[in-house]
């Protein structure tokens, strides 16, 4: 979980790496909660931007079942 861009973000590239280096160690695939893949907005909307709790619980549990 990170609060920038899904795609072309830190989280993004540090997940590539592993996925690239370690794919034949894995267990389980990885799930990627992030911010929306839009302009980061102002501090005063940036509560819609980021990512809620739902959404990273619905992530673990997607994980768990894999």
């Amino acid at each position: 979980m990170h609060e920038t861009h899904r795609n072309a973000g830190f989280g993004a590239e540090v997940i590539t790496l592993i996925q690239e280096k370690a794919i034949f160690s894995l267990e389980i695939p990885f799930e990627t909660v992030t911010g929306w893949d839009i302009v980061v907005p102002l501090t005063r909307t940036e509560n819609h931007y980021l990512p809620k709790a739902g959404r990273i619980v619905r992530a673990g549990i997607k994980t768990m079942e894999a």
